[in-house]
């Protein structure tokens, strides 16, 4: 269904001075969530994101994010934890997929990412 472990994203992040009010992590949030959409959405369209939440640690050079999603017609959805690595030189961040979980969103059956 979904090649979780496979997902390495590297986008450049201002982590600081966004629009708005937003936190750094909230900026990191929308920034990964838009990034997975436009990765997941290539193998199968009818993926879709939901929320994306992160903590960064307090060194800066880390956070953990949990990203929910899912794929409409296949009445499944699930969760990623994702470890990012932050450059704060450089706003690159680098992300590992730690974990996922997938569920039939009527049975609530375990399947297979």
């Amino acid at each position: 269904m979904l090649r979780a472990s496979v997902l390495t994203v590297a986008a450049a992040l201002a982590l600081s001075g966004t629009a708005g009010a937003a936190t750094p992590a909230q900026s990191l949030a929308a920034r990964l969530k838009t990034s997975m959409q436009n990765y997941y959405v290539q193998a199968n369209p009818k993926f879709k994101m939901g929320t994306v939440t992160c903590k960064i640690a307090a060194s800066g050079k880390t956070a953990r994010c949990n990203a929910h999603f899912t794929v409409t017609g296949a009445h499944a959805g699930g969760d990623f934890v994702l470890g990012v690595t932050i450059n704060k030189t450089t706003g690159q961040i680098h992300t590992k997929t730690i974990s996922a979980v997938c569920k039939d969103t009527q049975t609530g059956k375990t399947l297979k990412c």
